[in-house]
């Protein structure tokens, strides 16, 4: 494979993962606000 291909096909699923955490992470926080959940 390519290198280039290969660090683009990196990037991406960095960015993916990133971008899942951060969902996660808001979806906490507004589940926990709603439902008046201290931490």
């Amino acid at each position: 494979m390519d290198r280039l291909l290969a660090k683009w096909i990196n990037d991406v699923a960095y960015r993916n993962k990133m971008r899942e955490e951060a969902f996660a992470q808001r979806e906490a926080a507004y589940y926990n606000k709603r439902n008046n959940i201290k931490k």
